[in-house]
Parts: C-alpha cells; sequence; structure tokens
C-alpha cells in the first residue's frame, strides 16, 4: 500500500463519506465544500488519477458520466497509517507509544484501551487451555488414588454403588474444572502459570503435543468404534426364546426400552451396545442360568445409564491420553 500526501488522503476522505460509489461531479463540489478551497476540474482529476495509479480508487463511465469507486476502506486504511506510526517512530512497540501520548488519554479513554487489550490473545489462550488442562489432571489424580486406597475396602465390605459412586465423581473430576473455566469466559484468576518468555514457548509446545496426540488418539478411537458398530449391524439376532427373556427381566427391573439381542463371536464376552438403539452382544449361546444372570447384569447397566457415562470416560481418555492411568481407572470398569 503506497502512502498518501495530506490532500490525497483529504480527498480519500470524501470519498469514504459516500460510503460507496460517488458521481464524479457530486465529488467535485463535496472537495471544493470540505478543504474550502475552489480546485478546478482538472486539478482534481489530476488528483483521482493518482489515487487510481496508487490503487485506492477505480474511475469508471457509465454513460456520459464518470464514477469514482474506493478500492481500500477507510478502516484498511487506518490499520495501514496506524502500522507506519508504530513502526516509524516508535520502533514497532505500542508500550512506547501509550507512553508517549501520556497526559492525552482520558480515565475513559484508559478504560476502553484496556477492554480492547483484554479481548487479545497475546498467547492467552495457550495459557487457559493449559491451565484447564492441569487443574483437571492435578484434581482428578488425587481423586483417583483415594478412589484407588479406599476403593477395594468399600466393595468387599459389600458398598458397590459408593464404589460407584466414587468412580463417577473422579471421572467427572477430569471435566468439571474445564468446564468451569469456559463457563468464566477463563477468567486469570483460575489460571496456573503466566505466559512469559520462557514459559510461553515451553506451553505453546506443549499444547501443540497434547493437541496432536488428542486428535490421533480420537481418530483411533472413532475408527474402532465405526468397525465394532459395523460389525454389530450384521450380527445375527438371537431367537424368540431368548428376546421372550429379555422382555420379562426388562419389566422386573423396569426397563422399557425393547432391547434386541444378537450375536457375534467377535465380541470377547457378553456386553451392552447402543444408547439410543440398545443391544445386548453375546460372543455365543449360553445355558439359560447364565443368560438370567448376564441379561440382569447389563440391564442393570442401562438403566443406569452407564453407557452414557462409559461414553464420556472414552471422551476423557481421548482428552488426557497422556495420563495411562485413566485407561485402567475408566475403561476397566
Amino acid at each position: 500500500m503506497e502512502e498518501l500526501t495530506r490532500l490525497e488522503e483529504r480527498i480519500m476522505q470524501c470519498i469514504w463519506d459516500y460510503q460507496g460509489e460517488v458521481p464524479f461531479l457530486d465529488l467535485i463540489e463535496t472537495v471544493k465544500e470540505k478543504l474550502n478551497k475552489d480546485y478546478k476540474r482538472t486539478s482534481i482529476r489530476g488528483y483521482l488519477f493518482r489515487l487510481e495509479e496508487k490503487g485506492y480508487i477505480k474511475v469508471t463511465k457509465k454513460g456520459r458520466k464518470a464514477y469514482v469507486q474506493p478500492l481500500i476502506d477507510e478502516e484498511t486504511y487506518g490499520k495501514y497509517q496506524a502500522e507506519e506510526v508504530l513502526d516509524r517512530w516508535f520502533d514497532g512497540s505500542a508500550k512506547r507509544l501509550v507512553s508517549a501520548l501520556g497526559e492525552k488519554l482520558t480515565k475513559e479513554d484508559g478504560e476502553e484501551l484496556r477492554g480492547i487489550l483484554d479481548d487479545f490473545d497475546f498467547d492467552d489462550n495457550h495459557n487457559k487451555i493449559f491451565s484447564g488442562i492441569f487443574l483437571c489432571t492435578l484434581l482428578g489424580t488425587i481423586l483417583y488414588l483415594f478412589w484407588k486406597a479406599v476403593g477395594r475396602l468399600i466393595e468387599h465390605k459389600g458398598y458397590i454403588d459408593i464404589n460407584y459412586l466414587i468412580w463417577k465423581m473422579v471421572l467427572l473430576m477430569f471435566a468439571i474444572p474445564i468446564t468451569l473455566i469456559y463457563a468464566n469466559g477463563f477468567e486469570k484468576s483460575t489460571y496456573v502459570f503466566e505466559v512469559t518468555g520462557p514459559i510461553k514457548w515451553v506451553i505453546g509446545i506443549l499444547m501443540i503435543i497434547w493437541l496432536v496426540g488428542t486428535i490421533i488418539f480420537t481418530i483411533r478411537f472413532l475408527e474402532k468404534y465405526r468397525a465394532i458398530r459395523k460389525d454389530i449391524l450384521n450380527a445375527d439376532p438371537c431367537g424368540d426364546e431368548i428376546q421372550s427373556m429379555v422382555k420379562s427381566i426388562s419389566k422386573k427391573l423396569g426397563v422399557h426400552k425393547e432391547i434386541q439381542v444378537v450375536i457375534l463371536e467377535k465380541a470377547g464376552g457378553p456386553m451392552l451396545y447402543g444408547v439410543l438403539k440398545p443391544r445386548i452382544i453375546l460372543s455365543r449361546i449360553y445355558d439359560p442360568q447364565q443368560l438370567n444372570m448376564i441379561f440382569t447384569h447389563e440391564l442393570i447397566h442401562y438403566k443406569h445409564h452407564d453407557l452414557i457415562w462409559k461414553h464420556l470416560a472414552n471422551i476423557i481418555c481421548c482428552i488426557y491420553w497422556f495420563q495411562p492411568a485413566l485407561k485402567v481407572c475408566f475403561l476397566s470398569n
């Protein structure tokens, strides 16, 4: 972008005031009025010719009339001028520019400037996300260690529901801090580290590694999930006798959803699949007593919405792929 003379800038200001295409004759009158000088038509035509050469305007003819169309808007030119002043007089330092303004800045200007600066990133998002992940990992790991220490004892005493509740709390602890930080607009009070000096580069590199890892683990999970889904959809449904047994047990447990039973030899064992269209997967045909236990077990999982928790656990494991203990904690339960 070429620099304009002071007079060229004032002519451009007249063109911008029209906010679009302006007839040449109307522009002449506007220039004379705003610049308070009786310019000749040939003089203004000469200035417009130079502006067109510099790429600021385009002059077109429609019939016998000429029209002037701005190619660069006022905001773009203003930013260019601001950068020129910053580079030429303040060595690119915005801090020196603000200091030079000194007493000219009013209290209202200062508050507005502070608000503008708060809206800029300045690598802030790296700090926010890193802080959120750090908080989740720290709090979740503490609760995980507590669960590992007392979980077996609680289950041994027969309090299986309490042990399962703690497991859910561990799972939520890895998700809630990020949610809270987002809900509060990533307030600076939630930061763990200030992004300054070498820390900024370290956090930036770690964020790139984390993001790449998250993408890889998410893709791997989705591919595995899609393959399993394809096998289950193509699996053979069980006979009417087994379906009747499932309906009977469902009625006793208060499960009103119709759940289909299919045979999939690839399955490592009985499992429940599908949140919206649930299916019980069997790897083989079991005897009636075993089927009764399997169906009761899987239907209780469905009644407690455990598949939703399982999906949440998978998402958490993709995000916190660097925490190997999570797979043991979440995906083995």
